[in-house]
């Protein structure tokens, strides 16, 4: 009986120990060798770690976006690469879905991209990109082309190292093409057109002509966050009113203007809300037909509840 209990213990010992090992592999720190081979590159620094906990030591004041976004740790260090002194900071987070969504707030209008995991781009001194769960960006002292280089060949060497996706969110692929604005697509896990309580949403930007409008859609598989929307603005004073009738409930939509995001409409159909806002006139017949697009919608519901409220908007 002793003999059997040892081993059990045993095993248990081995299997807590491989876990161990196993969750060390994607510590953010193994991504910072010492050397790289490819190229005249070395560590010239210790690796500085930084938890949850005391993130706000390395980026005090811009921490809390990073929590909303189920940040880790990063692993932070000093290279010198072909005489050029740079610094790699590897941000580790939760879900691949979170190191984008975090990705896409920091990424600028209209990019000069990289081939670089699931995206990348080059900013005058910086190289930034995310991949699995995993956002790197390396920051150099000046923006001369020799820094530049330094920046991408070192980022390149690293990117094969991280494991994880080179793929979009799957979600983003709801987003049809037809007039879409590249890179403008984000995921925002908090705080959605300001209202705390709408978490996760995906947007998108599109282009008629020379206006835009913006897109969006987020899981909700109970209506849960669509009903405590609609019992929002009930007793929210703060938005402009449309004239009577405009802000209605017609099954499962509403619509509402608000001062500074314009014209919002807001759908729920199964187990999700989509919608857009800034929506001018021109734009809800796109918006209409991406949401009839989408598999699952009823299609002759929605167009009567939008025409509906559309013909009313503008009188």
């Amino acid at each position: 009986m002793r003999k059997n209990i040892s081993c059990y213990g045993l095993a248990i010992g081995l299997i807590l120990i491989g876990g161990c090992a196993q969750q060390d592999i994607y510590q953010a720190r193994n991504y910072l060798p010492e050397k790289i081979a490819e190229f005249d590159c070395e560590r010239i620094s210790d690796i500085r770690v930084y938890r949850s906990d005391s993130l706000w030591e390395y980026i005090n004041g811009g921490a809390e976006l990073y929590h909303n976004y189920n940040f880790i740790e990063v692993a932070t260090a000093d290279y010198k690469a072909g005489g050029v002194e740079i610094v790699v900071d590897i941000y580790r987070f939760d879900s691949s879905l979170n190191a984008y969504g975090l990705y896409t707030n920091f990424r600028p209008p209209a990019p000069d991209t990289v081939r670089l995991g699931v995206e990348g781009y080059k900013a005058p001194g910086s190289v930034n990109f995310v991949k699995g769960t995993y956002l790197v960006r390396l920051t150099g002292y000046d923006e001369s082309a020799s820094t530049s280089a330094a920046l991408t060949a070192t980022a390149r060497a690293i990117e094969k190292m991280i494991p994880g996706t080179t793929e979009y969110p799957e979600l983003f692929r709801c987003f049809y093409f037809v007039d879409k604005i590249k890179y403008t697509d984000q995921y925002l896990a908090g705080s959605f057109l300001g209202r705390k309580f709408l978490t996760a949403f995906y947007t998108q930007n599109y282009l008629v002509e020379n206006d835009t409008a913006t897109f969006f859609l987020s899981e909700d598989a109970t209506g849960e966050k669509f009903d405590r929307w609609m019992e929002d603005l009930k007793n929210d004073t703060t938005f402009v009113q449309l004239p009577p009738g405009i802000f209605t409930v017609n099954g499962r939509f509403f619509a509402y203007k608000d001062s500074f995001y314009n014209r919002i409409f807001v759908f729920y159909d199964s187990g999700f809300i989509l919608g857009g806002f800034d929506v001018q006139m021109e734009y809800v017949n796109i918006m209409t037909q991406w949401i009839m697009s989408l598999p699952g919608f009823n299609a002759d519901s929605m167009m009567v509840r939008i025409n509906r409220i559309t013909d009313t908007i503008d009188n």
